[in-house]
């Protein structure tokens, strides 16, 4: 079973990630509210089930692409149930052959590595490397 804390409204006092610190900084400096758990790393989509209902909130699926050329990345986030077509989503964005981006540029754009992008990762992008893409049905929710 997956170790998940209690839920909070602050930062957990033992952060030793420096993208949870620079994200939890910048939410209390912008003064937006979250709510959070500490837990386990988790690997499958079953044990984020476990953080999702802790949270009260629905997982969301994010991926790390780039083009052939490794010059061009791209984060999507869709519904955890979701299947991606790199194809359609090639033909959509005009960027042909997409394909999952390695973990050292995983690493270098979003201080991520694999199993773990999230667009919080999107903090240590600042070259602007990586270009958002949220699938409309998770845009179109709450």
């Amino acid at each position: 079973m997956t170790y998940i804390s209690e839920k909070r409204t602050s930062a957990p006092d033992n952060i030793t990630n420096e993208t949870e610190k620079k994200v939890f900084a910048l939410l209390d400096k912008l003064k937006i509210p979250y709510e959070c758990v500490t837990n386990d790393v988790v690997e499958t989509m079953e044990e984020c089930k476990e953080v999702d209902e802790a949270l009260g909130t629905e997982i969301r699926k994010s991926i790390f692409l780039c083009n052939k050329k490794k010059t061009s990345f791209f984060l999507i986030v869709m519904p955890a149930e979701k299947s991606l077509d790199t194809a359609t989503l090639s033909n959509k964005i005009g960027v042909p052959h997409l394909s999952f981006a390695s973990a050292e540029h995983m690493e270098q754009h979003l201080g991520a590595l694999p199993g773990s992008a999230s667009v919080m990762g999107l903090i240590n992008d600042e070259d602007d490397y990586v270009q958002l893409i949220i699938d409309k049905e998770v845009a179109d929710e709450e």
